[in-house]
């Protein structure tokens, strides 16, 4: 058995073999296959690091809000690549993007549409036009 002593900012643990409370280190964890990842006790007594923990028992525990979150980075990621990609072959082909335009080609979140985009970046007469397609 655990207890916290928030007013010391301590935890302890119960022996039943001594019959007394014991002061854990707070640099320990407390291992029990009831917790996805061991519990650190500095974790336990310090919000940010609880929050910490908590992370890091999703992530291991493959927590489906852990994972929609990544997905949802990861497809970010490919849109910001994907705008990149079309603004050099813009540059490449001459085209000085207006500052709108800049902006609503990196504020593009739609991976088929910028893949559309880049594809008709090869031909188009200016990015006017290219920004006009659906």
């Amino acid at each position: 058995m655990f207890a916290l002593d928030l007013e010391r900012v301590r935890a302890l643990e119960w022996s039943r073999e001594l019959g007394r409370w014991s002061i854990l280190d707070r640099g320990a964890r407390i291992e029990d296959p009831a917790f996805a990842v061991p519990l650190p006790i500095d974790a336990l007594l310090d919000a940010a690091l609880a929050n910490d923990a908590i992370v890091r028992a999703w992530r291991r525990r493959r927590h489906p809000e852990f994972i929609a979150e990544r997905a949802e980075g990861e497809a970010e990621g490919e849109a910001r690549g994907r705008a990149g990609a079309l603004l050099i072959m813009l540059t490449s082909r001459g085209f000085e993007p207006t500052e709108h335009e800049r902006h609503r080609i990196l504020q593009e979140r739609d991976l088929d549409r910028l893949g559309r985009w880049v594809v008709a970046a090869q031909a188009c007469a200016n990015v006017a036009e290219l920004l006009a397609m659906p």
